[in-house]
């Protein structure tokens, strides 16, 4: 896929491939990733919690 045709693309599939690149690596982040992309559309923050280690870092 060309840059141009990603941008050309509907939102809702440009998101899609976005949380796709997102979650290439990182295993049962799902949840964390879309509500990442929902705080990102919103304007609003996102507080992840939990132990090291646990790729909270990646995510962003």
């Amino acid at each position: 896929m060309t840059a141009n045709s990603i941008s050309d693309a509907p939102l809702p599939d440009r998101l899609r491939r976005l949380r796709d690149l997102r979650l290439d690596g990182l295993v049962e982040r799902d949840i964390a990733v879309r509500l990442a992309l929902l705080a990102m559309l919103a304007g609003e923050h996102l507080l992840l919690i939990g132990p090291p280690g646990t790729a909270k870092s990646l995510i962003f």
